[in-house]
């Protein structure tokens, strides 16, 4: 099982957690996500960054070049087969831009 707490407490890098929305707003909907976060994080003093772009993936990789971010970690969440067929992956796509490495982490349902 993935332990995040080892990783980051083997590196201590600096952390950047990042908020991409396609619209301004649309980040109230995810309060208790975002809660969420910052209780989980806090300890580790991460920069929290929310930005607009109507392309989720140039967002991040813009984001990442500004910051000069070397590591990319991104918790995927299984899909279902239906959504999976018709929905692409934001981690291929940032994995085929090339902004920075990406370190997929699978998640749990529960």
């Amino acid at each position: 099982m993935f332990n995040l707490d080892q990783v980051l407490d083997t590196f201590s890098a600096q952390l950047y957690v990042l908020n991409v929305a396609k619209k301004e707003g649309s980040a109230a909907d995810l309060a208790q996500e975002l809660k969420y976060l910052h209780e989980r994080l806090d300890k580790y003093k991460p920069i929290y960054d929310y930005i607009s772009h109507d392309d989720i993936t140039l967002g991040i990789a813009e984001y990442a070049k500004e910051k000069h971010i070397d590591l990319i970690l991104s918790f995927h969440k299984k899909q279902g087969l239906l959504a999976s067929l018709f929905k692409t992956s934001i981690s291929k796509k940032i994995a085929w831009n090339g902004a920075a490495n990406l370190l997929v982490i699978p998640m749990d349902k529960s």
